[in-house]
């Protein structure tokens, strides 16, 4: 992935992505904005969202634009055409994908108006430099990575390349690199169970029993498996399924390292150290773990460590003329890199070509309609809950939704003019089915969504993890069908297609606000009144 830079840019173009909310680096990302919207020469950068579901960073925007679902590329290519008609110059072979893509033709595929693509097309060419950034809104189809491909492509004619895209830095320890899981290792994984091909399992920091659509039988797999051992810090899904679950040491008493899979400049290497005593005396740190396994089984290597601890000193220590720290001595490096925290590590730019190429580009049109699944099924990411992993917190269940406000449960979000059309109104419980399962939620009725759209938060249904996650609310992952980006072999998170029906069941939605009208207890949360009647020596 590139270095975004959104602190350069005058004009930012986001097709879904929440980096003020749930996407990669959002404290990070923040910081960046606020300096993007009051540049050195005081000019306030403009922010457009495109999505299908407002997020945190589209209530931010200055423009947020509604667009039919997985039609994100087609509006990319439209804009280079309508850019190519105002004077901008582009490749040829550009010139001959786009030049189908009319404002007129884009408007009725996108369903975002000809005059919201006119000035768009107009913002971009008069501010530069701009970004223009793919978030998951965008890839989340089978057709997703040509969504991001076109929106690539807008960058590069826009000439952002080198200026607000920057190469990142490689790593200089490529064993050490972030591997990130995706969803088709978890689909070979699956496979092999399914075919006895798996004697042994060792899981740690993933929960695939809640995380996996229920068209994949994960769980009845994972049956088939002789011996299962699991690492946990909580009794999760999964950790229920095991033969062996072995309790880890907490965030706050474990040593750990992590490399960032984003890092705003070069790369670099975190160091964790525990910030209390342990409370449990049998637990221990994966670290630790691995490290009693490698003894085991090659004692003369890994005899001279006592513990994971003196591992990582050692091998910090040993390598720190690589790490910056050739010029101090032992003792004197490993306080200064526990001081900080962090090492900055020296990488090399990678390689990026601002060349702008179309060559096989192929953006399908607009979904066609379906009478038994009408609807687009939004999974929504939220930043507190994410995938669930931590819904056992209750600080984290009673912090309200930034967009609904509501709290310790999950639902159902439509268009007013979905839910006039369904008869539905705030507060009805609604069964949410696709061709692979059904759940049942409360509806809240949200303008800030395409009438196509059905959107569910990720993060709840447990059946397990503790009392403050389990029967909290419903997984919307067990109802995700099996639709798989066509290049990559992603899930592809926004292809579902649901109905919706009425349960018969309505209940008062929970959530910070109050009830419908600001309500909190009879009484209103806050009261606004002129200032010419308001006695100040009286409670308002």
């Amino acid at each position: 992935m590139p270095r975004l830079r959104l602190d350069k840019a005058k004009v930012i173009l986001s097709f879904g992505a929440d980096f003020l909310g749930a996407w990669i680096s959002p404290v990070h990302f923040s910081q960046q904005y606020a300096r993007f919207r009051k540049s050195d020469n005081g000019e306030r950068g403009v922010l457009v969202q495109v999505e299908s579901k407002m997020t945190l960073t589209g209530a931010n925007a200055d423009r947020w634009l509604a667009i039919r679902p997985g039609t994100e590329g087609i509006l990319a290519l439209g804009l280079i055409n309508a850019l190519a008609a105002a004077g901008l110059s582009i490749p040829g072979d550009v010139a001959a994908v786009v030049k189908e893509y009319t404002t007129d033709r884009v408007s009725k595929d996108t369903g975002v108006s000809t005059e919201h693509i006119g000035r768009l097309a107009a913002l971009l060419k008069e501010r530069s430099p701009s970004l223009v950034i793919a978030g998951s809104a965008a890839e989340g189809y089978a057709h997703g990575s040509q969504n991001a491909t076109a929106i690539a492509l807008l960058n590069q004619v826009l000439g952002n390349v080198g200026k607000t895209v920057e190469a990142p830095s490689s790593m200089p320890f490529p064993q050490m690199a972030p591997a990130t899981g995706n969803r088709f290792a978890l689909q070979s994984l699956n496979d092999n169970m399914a075919q006895d091909k798996v004697k042994v399992l060792f899981s740690y920091g993933v929960n695939p029993v809640f995380t996996a659509s229920a068209s994949m039988k994960l769980k009845e797999n994972l049956k088939k498996v002789p011996f299962k051992v699991v690492f946990a810090h909580y009794m999760d899904e999964t950790a229920l399924e095991a033969d062996l679950v072995l309790p880890l040491n907490s965030a706050l008493e474990d040593w750990a390292t992590a490399m960032p899979e984003y890092v705003a400049e070069g790369a670099q290497l975190n160091i964790q150290q525990p910030l209390m005593e342990k409370l449990y005396p049998g637990t221990l740190g994966m670290g630790d773990i691995l490290l009693a396994l490698l003894k085991q089984r090659r004692p003369d290597e890994y005899k001279g460590y006592e513990d994971f601890y003196s591992y990582l000193r050692s091998a910090m220590v040993s390598n720190k003329g690589a790490l910056g720290g050739s010029t101090t001595d032992d003792d004197t490096f490993w306080d200064a890199t526990l001081s900080h925290g962090v090492v900055k590590l020296i990488g090399t730019p990678v390689n990026m070509s601002g060349n702008a190429s179309a060559k096989g580009l192929v953006v399908p049109g607009p979904f066609a309609e379906d009478g038994a699944y009408p609807f687009h099924l939004i999974p929504a990411v939220s930043a507190s809950l994410r995938d669930g992993r931590n819904a056992n917190e209750p600080w984290l269940q009673e912090s309200p939704d930034p967009l609904t406000t509501i709290v310790w449960d999950s639902w159902v979000e439509m268009h007013p003019k979905t839910a006039a059309k369904l008869g539905i109104v705030e507060g009805d419980i609604v069964e949410v089915a696709s061709r692979s399962g059904a759940i049942k939620a409360q509806v809240y009725v949200f303008t800030g969504i395409h009438p196509d759209v059905i959107s569910v938060p990720l993060g709840n249904g447990h059946e397990a993890l503790g009392r403050y996650a389990k029967g909290i609310g419903v997984n919307a992952f067990k109802i995700l069908d099996s639709v798989f980006d066509k290049e990559t072999g992603e899930l592809a998170m926004h292809e579902t297609r649901v109905k919706v029906s009425k349960a018969g069941q309505r209940v008062v939605i929970v959530k910070d606000e109050g009830p419908a009208g600001g309500n909190q207890m009879g009484r209103k949360i806050a009261v606004r009144v002129s200032s010419n009647k308001v006695n100040l020596s009286e409670e308002v």
